[in-house]
């Protein structure tokens, strides 16, 4: 039985060596670097320091792709309330919030709900203006350079944008054994990262991450792409993207198509979120794991909890405990779900 794959996005909590090794002996078999928050220079620095320490572990660049994001800013309090408004402006006037898509103010309409950083915050759109959405805050502590902005039913993405194009050239040093495709939607975007990743010299192989209602509908011609290696199931834009409460449903789509055609199946976002203060998992949280490995899946993935949060080692031991647990039981696991469905 191939033991699953423990995939750890990797940040400032985790730059250092002697972190990275301690995660590597608690359990880390990959390690993720999310590429909008990090340069070519940081993915390398990443891959060869991890690589000192065994050349057997995996690399994953993940591509910024189309996602709609916050600028560069820096740390914004804000409260219930609190009017903020958005610009697409590259040099926006004072107050005003940069984002870097200039197709944003179209994507909105008043009434509407954007979230951010996962869903930790919304903010509700009050007025549209030229180049300037103007929201009011519904519950939120901070505005976080980078984080990405779920806007409801917007969908029309190019297969891959001017930005990734650019970047993967520069990951050629690095040599990462995976490149993953952002907000893919159909085959076409696993395709078109493939060629440029041809076009690079690179043979890293691509997945596809599924985090939009478009690309569960099209799941099945994603995962019988010849150029997908995989998919990931990125279940924080899902959420969003989607209906929420549609989550379950739409990841059990994913896993079983991905799994019929052989492809591998990551599960990702917020496995062990609470980890990220705190040295020990909710209940929910060991649940989650767990029926992760139970369904089959080939990698579970960390996202803040190893790159930002206080307990990156931590995180790794208990990620591989749950998961150690749930292989060795996972055929009676199984058992049960199926005598559980026939009743």
């Amino acid at each position: 039985m191939n033991a699953t794959d423990i995939v750890c996005t990797v940040g400032p909590m985790s730059s250092r060596s002697y972190i990275l090794r301690e995660m590597r002996l608690a359990g880390m078999t990959s390690v993720r670097v999310n590429m909008a928050h990090a340069s070519a220079r940081d993915l390398l620095y990443f891959a060869s320091r991890v690589r000192a320490i065994t050349p057997r572990i995996k690399v994953l660049a993940d591509l910024p792709g189309p996602k709609i994001r916050i600028g560069d800013i820096q740390p914004r309090k804000i409260a219930p309330g609190m009017q903020v408004s958005f610009t697409t402006e590259q040099h926006p006037h004072l107050g005003r919030i940069p984002v870097g898509f200039a197709g944003f103010p179209s994507c909105v309409s008043p009434g509407e709900v954007l979230h951010t950083d996962d869903g930790r915050t919304a903010l509700e759109v009050k007025e549209v203006q030229g180049n300037e959405v103007h929201c009011e805050v519904l519950f939120g502590e901070w505005l976080l350079p980078r984080k990405g902005i779920n806007c409801p039913g917007e969908e029309d993405f190019d297969p891959i944008t001017a930005e990734d194009e650019a970047l993967i050239p520069q990951l050629k040093a690095a040599e990462p054994q995976y490149v993953a495709a952002s907000f893919v939607q159909s085959a076409e975007g696993v395709l078109a990262v493939r060629r440029a990743l041809d076009g690079a010299g690179m043979p890293a192989d691509v997945l596809a991450k599924i985090e939009t209602p478009h690309g569960v509908e099209h799941i099945r011609e994603i995962v019988e792409c010849d150029a997908t290696a995989g998919v990931i199931v990125a279940r924080g834009d899902l959420a969003y993207e989607a209906e929420r409460a549609e989550l379950l449903h739409n990841a059990l789509r994913v896993i079983l198509e991905a799994k019929r055609a052989g492809k591998l199946v990551i599960m990702a976002t917020q496995m062990l979120d609470s980890m990220v203060r705190e040295r020990v998992p909710t209940r929910a949280e060991i649940f989650d794991v767990s029926l992760a490995v139970a369904l089959g899946c080939d990698g579970v993935m960390t996202s803040n909890e190893t790159a930002e949060g206080s307990n990156p080692v931590e995180t790794v031991k208990v990620m591989r405990e749950i998961v150690s647990a749930a292989e060795g039981r996972r055929e009676e696991l199984r058992s049960l779900m199926q005598e559980i469905f026939a009743l």
